[in-house]
């Protein structure tokens, strides 16, 4: 069977730009308040859009401290695999898309009940609406191409 080109694998690009702007955004937000760096970033964050960023309840700061530790060098991979159409992706992309789908829901809907909502919904769904649509096309996106319909060696 012949490689397809990145080019030729419209969902993969889509996925793999998705997944490079969580691994970047990571790097920018999830992890410095992961290890309680206050950034200029998740200031602004918290003061224009949800205000609740800055004093996060215990589960929201665990599923905070859970992206800001794993997920980021999992974004990488991810990326990674995708551009390699490597056979290994579904062991990373689909415990990893679970992990994002569970925890972002869980964040949002705790995000959003709570006393203090955000101040700018729309910029709230879309910050952090992708990391619960962009899991469930990685999932769609293992089930429709399985590695053993890949390349052998990848």
């Amino acid at each position: 069977m012949l490689a397809r080109s990145m080019r030729a694998r419209g969902l993969d690009r889509v996925l793999a730009v998705c997944y490079a702007l969580f691994a970047v955004g990571w790097l920018l937000s999830d992890l410095p308040k992961a290890l309680g760096v206050s950034t200029a970033i998740n200031r602004y964050y918290a003061d224009a859009i949800d205000p609740l960023f800055a004093q996060l309840p215990p589960l929201l700061d665990a599923i905070l401290k859970v992206a800001g530790f794993v997920y980021g060098p999992c974004y990488l991979a991810v990326v990674v695999g995708l551009a390699r159409d490597a056979r290994w992706l579904a062991k990373v992309a689909v415990p990893l898309a679970v992990a994002m789908e569970l925890t972002t829901v869980a964040y949002l809907a705790g995000d959003l009940r709570s006393a203090t909502p955000p101040k700018n919904l729309a910029a709230f769904l879309a910050l952090n609406g992708p990391y619960a649509v962009a899991p469930l096309a990685l999932l769609f996106r293992c089930a429709r191409r399985p590695a053993h319909a890949r390349r052998p060696g990848r």
